[in-house]
């Protein structure tokens, strides 16, 4: 049974130790075709189009190759269908496909969806960690931190699920592939496109951080490049994790080592942000000069040593002739201490964007971005592919069992031009959301009976991202802790909770999707209200107050200020009456006269005339002028205060026709749009009944085919059923008939063996006394050897001893003998010296002899 993306630890079900699954082979025709359409491979359809290719005799394996060259298997169904292991083929709603990638803990597929063949690639967890329940919290926490990212450069993550022992998530599915496989066939990438792709690796990380999520596990595998060009993050199974335990479904739990040992070598504090921008610069080194910053090893002690990081090798020195600032970002990036690295994502990504502006490509910066639309390019909700909504246009899915608040909701939501649909249950709101034609937008009224909307709202968030359909669930506020602990409210998910207004409802579904038209009441209705108290103002009487809005009841805030009905308040007795409502007439009295505020008219009274003074009274010139200028001002108030009187009683009576008038205007349009609606109504229950009329019979057609095929199946299965059965009693009897004969020849076999077996043994008995004997006789040999050995090795050790006793003597001779010829030369180089004194002296006696006998000469 497909589940829900409420998937925690806490839901873990480990299978039975005796819980143990065979899954047969499919040997037949028919029974080939009944997996292939219960389990929804192949449609009715596809079938059907090879059908009439198959004969009778068409083994399962000629089969399964006319599906495959027909492309309507895959290699990867086809080889499993073969084996028999049909188990995990359809997952939910998705059929695996191709098998991308394979990692320690998991495989990932390319899957199509059953309904729509929307591709998705799909994570499943290997079979041997699902007994292990710290690894499958593990494989769905990293779902759940991921799906809560919206961003173009972060794969989104779509359904998280499990179908008894098979734990899988659902992603977008990338067309292209991973940048490690994109550098073995680029090798370098230019400045410019490195550049733009560290850009958008760190938009992305960017974004995820201001959802509370660090990478943890920055690598070339784990950065996808689409075929548009566009980098994407994917695996964020280490992202906050505090051990490697915790990132038990990582293909690589080692990578975190890097992050660790580069953390506790720096102080720096774990799980630090900046972390991921050192190993981004890192990526960004690899892009440009085609090798990483330190070798690649899987050796857990070379990872644990921080030299690794610290000796790297300059960019410039390996790759010279690039710009100043790009040796610059990426040397910051790769800073060894956290103090002199880039200390935020907006750091990087100004640098960056400078970059890219120096080398003529223009960016902006989407994370900072406010856009209508989400911030990201994609498929739009049905309210954004429209553009402006019309009266009735956005199409609100309230999920209700309330029949009295239901009356009241679409009372006041029509009047902002929505058009309501209710249903009774969170699942079919889910699969109108799923459909064809699905809402432009969800209100999930959970205040009552909360636990069915908290099970199924992730999953609506999801595909209410992926659609940009507003969805909001609004909650009692005693649920404020439970659903913030297991629901993230989202742009296109969003969670409320009571009191809250329908103003702030209407307004979100209004801003997310861009409904232009909320809040434009009909203007006939707008009129239609206000004439009464218009009438009332102008003959004087006070206005009634409104009555309570009805939604003061059901959510407890008075929103009446927000209704398109004119709001009636009691009117100031000294303020004139709007200018919309004037005629002509009223306008052109105005002109002469000074406007005098309706209904009450207030004219002060006249004061009566003063009699003449007494003749004998004696008036100074001054008084004479004082007392006629105050006549003539007496005379100018009593006519301004009598035209004042005529245009107030003009204005008065036109205001009072004008009103008559369009209270029977609107009456008339009343009882005209009364009559319209009523026959409208009638034409359009007409319509319905006749479109329930007609659903009903091709549901009981559908209903009825369904049967009878399911009649022709249950019949051919039965017949096959009775065909196996006879069949296997054949070969059972066939066995047992067999077994018999196989035992009789198996105990004529036993009792040859046995006699070959004693014959062996004494020939054995026999060959080992031999060979006894031999190995005795050789015993014997070896030994007298052994002492003909020894004699000749005490003789050889006379020799050698005598021989050493002569060379001694020998050097002893040879020593003496260079001893007296050393002592004869020496004794010859004596009497040399003393012949040549002595002969020297000679000569010396023989100067002086002749130097005498000159001297006696002289």
């Amino acid at each position: 049974m497909f589940q829900s993306a409420s998937l925690s630890g806490a839901e873990f079900r480990p299978r039975k130790p005796n819980d143990t699954r065979s899954m047969s082979q499919i040997k037949s025709k028919d029974g080939l075709k009944s997996f292939l359409l219960t389990s929804r491979l192949l449609s009715p359809a596809d079938w059907n189009s090879v059908a009439g290719q198959l004969a009778e005799s068409s083994s399962v394996e000629s089969i399964l190759q006319l599906l495959e060259r027909r492309q309507l298997l895959t290699p990867l169904q086809a080889g499993r269908i073969l084996k028999g292991e049909t188990e995990g083929l359809v997952l939910g709603r998705y059929k695996l496909m191709y098998r991308n990638a394979s990692g320690s803990f998991a495989r990932v597929f390319r899957a199509a969806a059953t309904d729509d063949n929307r591709m998705v690639a799909l994570k499943l967890l290997r079979e041997r960690w699902v007994e292990d329940p710290r690894t499958v919290a593990s494989f769905i926490r990293e779902a759940r931190i991921c799906q809560k990212f919206v961003h173009p450069n972060i794969v989104p993550i779509f359904d998280i699920g499990n179908e008894d022992r098979f734990y899988y998530f659902t992603m977008e599915f990338v067309e292209g592939g991973n940048l490690r496989d994109f550098m073995k066939v680029r090798k370098t990438l230019n400045p410019l496109e490195a550049t733009r792709c560290m850009y958008q690796i760190c938009q992305g990380l960017e974004y995820a951080l201001t959802m509370g999520a660090s990478h943890r596990d920055l690598k070339l595998t784990n950065v996808l490049m689409s075929s548009s060009g566009v980098a994407k993050l994917v695996d964020f199974g280490l992202a906050g994790a505090e051990n490697a335990a915790q990132a038990g479904t990582s293909d690589e739990v080692q990578r975190a080592l890097e992050y660790s040992t580069l953390e506790r070598g720096t102080n720096a504090p774990r799980n630090d942000p900046r972390s991921d921008i050192f190993f981004a610069g890192s990526i960004y080194y690899e892009l440009l000069c085609g090798e990483g910053p330190w070798p690649r090893t899987s050796v857990r002690e070379e990872k644990l040593q921080l030299n690794r990081y610290a000796n790297v090798r300059p960019l410039k020195q390996v790759l010279p002739g690039l710009p100043e600032g790009i040796y610059k970002v990426c040397r910051t990036m790769m800073e060894l201490n956290p103090s002199s690295r880039y200390q935020t994502y907006a750091e990087v990504n100004n640098d960056l964007r400078g970059l890219l502006a120096d080398m003529g490509e223009v960016v902006e910066d989407t994370v900072r971005k406010k856009s209508a639309s989400g911030g990201s390019s994609g498929s739009k909700s049905p309210a954004a592919a429209t553009g402006p909504f019309s009266k009735g246009e956005f199409k609100l899915l309230v999920v209700e069992t309330g029949r009295k608040r239901e009356q009241k909701l679409k009372k006041y939501f029509e009047q902002h031009a929505f058009s309501l649909d209710f249903v009774e249950t969170p699942t079919v709101a889910f699969e109108k959301l799923k459909g064809k034609t699905p809402p432009n937008g969800i209100l999930f009224l959970a205040d009552v009976d909360a636990p069915p909307v908290k099970e199924i709202y992730p999953q609506v968030q999801a595909y209410a991202r992926s659609l940009k359909v507003p969805c909001v669930a609004l909650f009692a506020p005693e649920e404020a802790d439970s659903v913030k602990r297991q629901i993230h409210s989202t742009k296109y998910g969003a969670t409320m909770f009571q009191p809250t207004s329908p103003r702030e409802l209407r307004q979100h579904f209004a801003d997310v999707a861009g409904f232009e038209g909320v809040g434009t009441a009909p203007p006939e209705t707008s009129k239609r209200e206000e004439a009464p108290a218009a009438k009332d103002r102008a003959n004087g009487k006070p206005t009634k107050a409104p009555e309570p809005d009805f939604m003061d009841e059901l959510f407890g805030d008075n929103d009446v200020a927000d209704s398109p009905v004119a709001k009636v308040e009691p009117a100031p007795r000294r303020k004139s009456a709007p200018a919309s409502e004037e005629s002509p007439l009223v306008q052109k009295s105005e002109a002469k006269a000074p406007t005098v505020p309706l209904p009450a008219v207030s004219i002060p009274e006249v004061p009566p005339k003063q009699d003449a003074p007494p003749a004998a009274t004696k008036m100074s010139a001054s008084q004479k002028a004082a007392a006629i200028r105050a006549a003539q001002r007496a005379a100018a108030e009593a006519a301004e205060r009598e035209a004042a009187e005529k245009a107030a009683a003009e204005k008065a009576a036109a205001e009072r026709a004008i009103i008559e008038k369009a209270e029977r205007e609107a009456a008339e349009k009343a009882a005209r749009e009364k009559a319209e609606a009523d026959r409208i109504a009638a034409e359009k229950a007409a319509i319905e009944e006749a479109a329930r009329r007609k659903a009903e019979e091709e549901r009981i057609a559908l209903e009825k085919a369904a049967a009878e095929k399911a009649a022709a199946e249950r019949a051919i299965i039965e017949k096959a059923e009775r065909e196996a059965a006879e069949k296997a009693a054949r070969e059972k009897a066939e066995a047992d008939r067999i077994a018999a004969e196989k035992a009789a020849i198996e105990e004529a076999a036993r009792r040859k063996a046995e006699e070959e077996r004693i014959a062996r043994e004494k020939a054995e008995a026999e060959r080992l006394a031999a060979e006894e004997a031999a190995r005795k006789a050789e015993e014997d040999r070896l030994a007298a050897e052994a002492a003909r050995l020894k004699a000749e090795e005490e003789r050889i050790a006379r020799e050698k001893a005598e021989a050493e006793r002569l060379a001694t003597e020998e050097a002893a001779r040879l020593k003496a003998e260079e001893e007296r010829i050393a002592y004869e030369k020496a004794e010859a180089e004596r009497l040399a010296a003393e012949e040549a004194a002595r002969k020297a002296e000679e000569e010396r006696i023989a100067y002086e002899k002749a130097e005498a006998e000159r001297l006696a000469a002289e």
